[in-house]
């Protein structure tokens, strides 16, 4: 890389593009991995992410091999990754040659995939670590330390926008939740009325009938008022302990 300053500037510019542009979490991290593989080139790059619950999970990799031994960290918690997430610090340079190699079943995958030595940087934003990301080389290299320290960098800033991209799902799982329940309402609302107008009752009584009904039945309410609403359930039938006719 001839201009490692420029790269950079422009690849956290990039990053910050994406977020604006409302770009997807998996694409966002996708992306993340192809700048990281041009730095780190011809070492291969895997990132394990961990869900709202804690577990690490494989999101996206440089290669298949890469993402293969991505999974196995993330599936077994035995791995680079999956230390440096527990930890929060980087492992450099770990041989998967060594006799002596912490994880064994993840240096003989790594070995038969053609790898000789893997480092992980953990992805965390101002202590709080959410992932990691896992660099193999075919050889024994070390990563040189100023690169190390690009690295940390720019994952840093990517981990800034994974938790904001995690941030914006949330908000919209929640914002369409309350969404679908405020539909529920109105439909039970609108139910109700038509209810009371078709029985000649009560706003209260038709209600009462609505939720009696719901209840016997086994069924949610907003099903019955929709079933009501569409002619698929005769208003009658609320005063009834027969069997329902959907």
């Amino acid at each position: 890389m001839d201009d490692r300053e420029l790269w950079f500037a422009t690849t956290v510019l990039e990053l910050s593009d994406a977020l604006d542009a409302q770009i997807g979490e998996d694409s966002y991290e996708r992306g993340l991995v192809t700048r990281l593989a041009e730095l780190l080139g011809p070492a291969e790059v895997g990132l394990l992410v961990a869900d709202v619950s804690g577990r690490l999970r494989a999101v996206a990799a440089s290669s298949a091999r890469a993402g293969d031994l991505a999974s196995l960290d993330a599936r077994r918690g035995d791995g680079p990754g999956s230390l440096s997430y527990r930890t929060g610090h980087p492992a450099l340079g770990c041989s998967l040659t060594a006799a002596d190699c912490q994880w064994h079943r993840y240096a003989a995958a790594g070995r038969e995939a053609g790898f000789g030595s893997v480092s992980a940087l953990p992805v965390q934003r101002r202590g709080e670590v959410i992932g990691a990301v896992c660099v193999l080389d075919a050889g024994q290299a070390r990563i040189a330390p100023a690169v190390v320290r690009l690295a940390a960098v720019l994952i840093e800033a990517a981990a800034t926008g994974i938790l904001q991209h995690r941030v914006l799902r949330q908000t919209a799982t929640a914002a369409s939740a309350i969404r679908q329940e405020l539909d529920r309402r109105v439909l039970t609302e609108q139910a109700t009325g038509a209810v009371a107008a078709w029985l000649g009752v009560r706003v209260n009584v038709a209600a009462g009938l609505l939720a009696s009904y719901a209840d016997r039945h086994g069924f949610a309410l907003a099903d019955v008022a929709e079933r009501i609403l569409r002619g698929r359930l005769p208003a009658q039938e609320l005063l009834s302990t027969a069997q329902p006719h959907f």
